[in-house]
């Protein structure tokens, strides 16, 4: 049976994992570094990754599981920035496990899937000001993001996997709801820190949301860095729930079925 591409169904997917997946280096990846894992090829959230999550504490320190070269034999257990977004796109493109992946280098990712795969657009640079949609994938160094939403004051939510502190100031982290803005009043921080709190109350107990400024993430002066924007209709991505035209918190409403209740 064909998935239908919908903007929902991607957003849906994308936080799946989250509040229940660490951040591991390397995870996601294959055991070479050269593309995709068994885990980033499954279709719905790995059991270890969840597994993983369950099994360790505040004190979780990613850095740890890192041997002296750089590899991690325990790069099933979760996932890092690419492995992530990786897994989010095979589970919304295929049906099955286990056939050919999509991660990439990270500062790469957003070029490949709009250049090679064709799926929509690449931006090589970002225009100041209101210029995200919901779902565009966007590329920095060393990391990659996905956009849930901009709200009116401009600042950004998003979804990604990142190694953050956790309240015992121990850096583990992983997939999670954070905020692009000044500051802590910013819109977008009240509305990832209100839903990581309602929705994924273990992960709240032991990290808190991250804040980043919106010119860091949204630095692509390297080569290969940039957004990219899905197609939008007949080969791109539906949207008969009209998602496009909410705001961020009418988005997360949405996507959490507040609005069903």
């Amino acid at each position: 049976m064909e998935n239908r591409l919908t903007l929902k169904r991607f957003l849906t997917t994308a936080l799946a994992p989250a509040g229940q997946t660490l951040y591991i280096y390397g995870g996601g990846w294959n055991p070479q570094d050269t593309g995709a894992g068994r885990p980033a090829c499954t279709i719905g959230v790995p059991y270890k990754w969840k597994k993983f999550f369950q099994c360790r504490t505040p004190y979780y320190d990613y850095r740890t599981l890192r041997t002296r070269d750089g590899q991690n034999l325990c790069r099933d257990w979760g996932a890092d920035c690419s492995g992530y977004v990786g897994w989010c796109v095979y589970n919304f493109m295929e049906t099955e496990s286990g056939k050919k992946g999509y991660v990439f280098p990270a500062e790469t990712m957003a070029r490949i899937y709009g250049e090679v795969f064709g799926w929509g657009t690449f931006q090589r640079r970002i225009p100041d000001g209101n210029v995200f949609a919901p779902g565009d994938i966007i590329s920095i160094p060393g990391h990659v993001w996905i956009c849930l939403g901009v709200c009116q004051d401009e600042s950004v939510v998003l979804l990604h996997s990142t190694p953050s502190e956790s309240i015992w100031n121990y850096p583990g982290g992983g997939v999670q709801i954070s905020a692009l803005g000044e500051n802590k009043s910013c819109m977008a921080y009240q509305l990832a820190d209100s839903y990581m709190r309602k929705y994924f109350p273990g992960w709240s107990k032991r990290y808190r949301v991250v804040l980043k400024p919106y010119e860091q993430y949204t630095d692509t002066k390297k080569e290969g860095t940039g957004r990219f924007t899905w197609r939008r209709g007949p080969g791109g991505l539906e949207d008969p729930e009209g998602l496009y035209e909410m705001t961020a918190g009418e988005r997360l409403q949405e996507l959490f079925g507040e609005n069903r209740r």
